[in-house]
This record gives C-alpha cells, structure tokens and sequence, in this order.
C-alpha cells in the first residue's frame, strides 16, 4: 500500500486546516500525549477485549455529538441597571459660605464626590455582569471543543481517548452544576440589589456640609463593595474548579494542534496506520553533551529526531554568516519495540546551576541503529515524554485510539505476523516487520518479500 506523509488511519492525508475558534497560542511547554506499541503481536483469533472503557467512551463520544447539536441555553441576561437616585440640591447660601471655609468645603465636597463616583461603580458590579460573560464563554467552550477535537482527529490525532473522557466528565459536570449557578445568580442579583437601595438612599441624602454623613456613606459603600466581591466569590466557586479544567484541555488542545504543525512541516513519511502523538524541540545529544538541533517526534511505532538547523556556508571575517542553508533530514528512526530502558532526567544548567534541562535517555536493543540515545527536550516535561513512550512500548495507546481506527490497526498487526519466517528466494531469516509495512527487502538477496495469506512470495 501507499504510504502518506500523514497517512495516520486509512490513508488519509493530514489537513492543514487549523481551529477556527480557537486563538493562536505560544508554543506549548509541555508534552504529555498517549502512545502506541509498535509492533504489538496482532491476536491470533479474536482481537483483544476492548473492556468496559472503550464502552464508556462510545457513550461519552455520544453525548459530546448531542452537546454540538443541540448548542447551549443561555442563562438569562442580568437585570438592568436600576436608575441612580439623584442627589438633592442643596442651596449654598450666603450664611452657609461665611461660616465654612472655602479650602475645608472643597475637601468635603471633594469627598462627597468620591463616594458618589465609588457607589456609581458599584451599581453597575452589583448586577455580576461580569459572571454571566463568564458562564455564557463556558457554554460556548463546551460546544466548540468536540467540534476542535474532531478537526485534531482528521488531522491524524487519532489516540484522543483520555481527552475525549475529559470533555465529556466536564460536560457532564456542567450540566449538573448549571441549576446551581443559574438559582445562585438571581439570589445575589435580588440580595444586591435591595442593600444598592439602602446605600443610594443613604448617599442621596448626604449634603456637601455633612462631615458625619459623608464618612458614614464611605463606610455603607465600602461594606456594598465587600459584599459585591463576597456575592462574586460565592458564585464563581460553584463552578471555578470546572473552568480550570475547560482551560487546562484548552491548552492540551493547543498543544496538539502545535504538535501536528511540526509533523505537517517534517519530511517523515509515516506508514500505513501509524500515528502522531508527540512532538518537541530537542537537542541530540550524541556525544553526551551536545549534538544536532531539531525536533524528536513520537509515533504510536517509533521514535525519530528529524535535524533542523540553518547553517552559515559563508562568513565575513570569519565572523559574520553572509550565506546560510538550511538543514532538514531525518538523522534518527528508533522502533519504540526496541527501546529497552527509560529514563528522565533533571540536570542543572544555566548561571550558577539556577537553570534545569529537561533530559530524556534511552538504552536500546541490538536491533536500533545506535545503543544508547540523550535528548534535550526544550520547554517539555521529559516524565511526561518518558511516560509516554512506556505507554506506546506496552500497548496501552491503544486504548485510546477512536473506535473506528481500531480494526485497521488490528489488521496491520496481523499482516505483519503473516510475513515469512524465512526469505522464499534464498531461505534467510526475515525478522518480523513492523505494524503497517507492506513489504521488506531481503538484506541477503535484494529480493522483495510481501506478506501473502500462504507462504511469502518474493520478487
């Protein structure tokens, strides 16, 4: 078969379309994505249970379809801004101007009039405009992030179980918590707004010449003030823990979007079924300290480190780069079947060892071009990377591949099995190919072997 730059499941190539509803971010400082076994043994007769997670998700891919059809129902909009009661006008006779002075009358009036501006402010807080933005961005987050997460899907991110499970656990909490929210609001609103006409009045009443008035008005309005915020905080813990959670799928989703950006801009040719999980800027450390500048990439099958680097051809004294060329190649292909050991590291770096480099070493079997691999992963967890390649090395990503890329998975594996033990031309050992290979070539004759129902066939 064909093998695609972004083949991924059944062929397809990766779209470049990006997330129309949702901004462009810095590139992410993390990486933490679930990853695939390669050459994970296809099952003899009947493939592997799916056990009642892949159930669970079915139901929750489900119930995110009918959140992106039915949209949300908004939460009615905040009462209007009650009418400011005005002032009374308090005449400034002649007596009155003689027995205060002017410099003392300014500085109440100049009081007065803060208090004013102060208790004006708080007219407009007491109605929670501000949470019932909040609340409406919720529910437009909700119904937008099954529709960015399919975008990620038919651009290959095809292992988006654990996140599927997170949009749906948060949906299914908001749909819970809502009712609350929704009683909250109208108890505070009606609660602000009966003690914002108790301080209006008291405000209203307070004239230029009144010293007392004036503090005690400071003190009503600052009390209205605490319990604004008081009545904020209130509503806002009702649903705040749910919201750190939309925004920390917001970022996961960011970094997957950024992660299949560096794979669209690679020259890896990923084979039939294979699929993208994680990607970073790193250094290859190949003599243990330093090395090519690029990005390492994770596969459900490999690992690879594609070299990216522009380099000076030409300098001005020796100095100054007046031509460079830009280096793009595949330097690294490791099966993650024949990664022994790994281990993250934490090394100090920077002046006076303040700085922390993130390192990911790896022992590998005689089968991988090289024995040992070190990488500096730049802005990225190396527990999370290490993770990870655990989960791809024993076949736990599979749980999280969509429901319809799992049989095709199955059937590669199980092509891969049906290959030769034994070249048919000249009768050498064959090893087993990787998932997704159609054809290998003898390394003794040069003859092609293709997996065939019956004994191999070579050409």
């Amino acid at each position: 078969m064909a093998q695609g730059k972004f083949a991924g499941s059944k062929g397809k190539a990766g779209s470049t379309q990006k997330s129309a509803t949702r901004q462009s971010t810095p590139r992410p400082r993390m990486n933490q994505k679930q990853p695939k076994p390669a050459n994970r043994p296809a099952p003899a007769t009947a493939p592997r249970p799916r056990v009642p997670t892949m159930q669970q998700r079915i139901a929750a891919r489900q119930r995110l379809r009918q959140r992106a059809a039915r949209g949300f129902t908004p939460i009615p909009p905040p009462p209007a801004r009650r009418p400011a009661v005005a002032a009374p006008v308090v005449a400034a006779t002649a007596a009155t101007a003689a027995s205060v002075a002017v410099t003392e009358r300014e500085q109440l009036q100049m009081e007065l009039s803060m208090v004013r501006q102060r208790f004006s402010s708080l007219e407009a807080a007491a109605q929670l405009s501000d949470l019932y933005q909040a609340i409406g961005h919720l529910d437009s987050r909700l119904t937008q992030l099954p529709l960015e997460l399919n975008e990620l899907r038919n651009r290959g991110y095809i292992h988006a179980g654990q996140l599927e499970d997170q949009i749906a656990a948060v949906d299914e909490q908001w749909d819970s918590v809502r009712p609350q929210v929704e009683a909250a609001l109208r108890q505070q609103v009606g609660q602000l707004n009966q003690e914002l006409r108790q301080v209006s009045l008291q405000v209203a009443r307070v004239s230029v010449a009144n010293r007392a008035g004036i503090s005690a008005a400071n003190t009503a309005v600052s009390a209205l003030s605490q319990r604004i915020n008081a009545a904020r905080n209130t509503v806002r813990g009702l649903f705040s823990s749910l919201d750190n959670n939309i925004d920390q799928i917001d970022d996961n989703m960011d970094r997957l979007d950024w992660m299949l950006d560096q794979f669209e801009s690679s020259k890896i040719d990923l084979r039939n079924t294979e699929a993208p999980l994680a990607a970073a800027d790193a250094e290859w450390h190949q003599n243990g300290e330093s090395g090519p500048v690029g990005f390492l990439f994770l596969t459900d099958q490999r690992l690879l480190f594609e070299h990216r680097e522009e380099v000076a051809t030409k300098k001005l004294l020796g100095l100054f780069a007046t031509e460079t060329e830009k280096i793009q190649e595949l330097a690294l292909e490791i099966e993650v079947a024949h990664v022994d050991q790994v281990e993250d590291l934490e090394e100090k770096s920077g002046f006076l060892g303040m700085g922390k480099d993130e390192i990911l070493e790896l022992v590998l079997s005689a089968a991988a071009p090289v024995s040992r691999a070190r990488f500096h992963l730049k802005e990225q967890d190396s527990t999370a990377w290490a993770g990870l390649l655990k989960r791809v090395k024993n076949g736990d990503i599979d749980d999280d591949r969509a429901e319809e890329y799992i049989d095709e998975a199955e059937e590669a594996a199980a092509a891969a099995i049906a290959f030769p033990t034994q070249c048919p031309n000249c009768f050498a050992p064959v090893p087993t190919p990787p998932r997704g290979v159609t054809s290998v070539t003898c390394e003794y004759c040069s003859s092609v072997i293709v997996a065939v129902a019956g004994p191999g066939a070579a050409q």
